[in-house]
């Protein structure tokens, strides 16, 4: 039986009660402080009153300053609870957003994920890779690789603000490109003036299959974040396997790639 996994849903819920608790007692205090507030200009007033028209005992005096005392004290009281609440309720937001950059970045892996195993289809494959790259990590001008392997040449596929028929052709294990493929090792360039940007290459553990090459960023973005370092792990693997299972598929047709599927054959690769 599988593992529960947690109602996030529930989870936010809860942190918005909690939320919602917090600004209800800040209101209050708020208004207990006004009230306060009040008090005490009364009660200066009432003092400066007894003042100009003479009257009044020491006694009479004395009791109406401690009573403005006590009212000082408690109006302090409240102004420090209430700048704690303000902290926390400070908090609160700061982790709200935080909490739901994380659910969106867990959303947009899922996306990613469920995008490219929906299809079978070469073209469409490259197609959905080629908008992960673009909408989810938030590219300008990058490049897609398909690699050779007889002439260990990689050929440009797809990409996004480029000239594909001028793209170079890069060698495996020669130049940035062509190392970072060969080592099944991701680059990323020290600042955003470099070219490339980034080199993403998708290998299996059995073979190395292509490459994404990343040359410019959208205007709004200031650099790879963490959620794009995760996606490029998720495209390392998962673009790769999705690119040889579309390739098998239209060399051998969707009819017989089905008729491959027997549980004979299954067993003869398992041993």
């Amino acid at each position: 039986m599988s593992a529960k996994k947690p109602d996030e849903t529930a989870h936010r819920e809860d942190f918005l009660v909690l939320f919602r608790r917090g600004l209800k007692f800040t209101e209050e205090l708020l208004a207990e402080n006004e009230k306060l507030r009040y008090r005490v200009a009364n009660l200066e007033n009432e003092i400066d009153g007894v003042r100009r028209s003479g009257g009044g005992d020491e006694s009479t005096m004395r009791e109406l300053r401690e009573k403005v005392r006590e009212l000082e004290i408690e109006k302090a009281r409240l102004l420090s609870s209430y700048t704690e609440v303000e902290t926390a309720n400070r908090d609160y937001q700061t982790r709200y957003a935080e909490i739901e950059e994380e659910h969106n970045n867990l959303a947009n892996l899922y996306i990613a994920s469920y995008q490219l195993h929906t299809t079978m289809n070469f073209k469409d494959v490259v197609q959905v890779i080629n908008e992960i790259v673009i909408n989810l990590v938030g590219v300008s001008s990058f490049t897609m690789y398909l690699l050779d392997v007889p002439t260990g040449v990689l050929h440009p596929i797809g990409g996004e603000g480029v000239d594909l028929a001028k793209a170079p052709r890069p060698k495996i294990g020669e130049g940035v490109i062509g190392k970072a493929l060969a080592d099944k090792q991701r680059y990323v360039a020290e600042n955003l003036k470099s070219t490339p940007l980034a080199v993403v290459p998708l290998a299996t553990t059995e073979s190395q299959v292509g490459a994404i090459v990343i040359d410019k960023l959208l205007v709004q973005k200031e650099g790879f974040t963490a959620v794009d370092n995760e996606l490029f792990n998720l495209l390392s693997v998962h673009a790769a396997t999705a690119l040889l299972a579309g390739l098998l598929r239209d060399q051998v047709g969707e009819r017989g790639a089905v008729q491959a599927l027997t549980v004979g054959h299954a067993r003869s690769l398992l041993g």
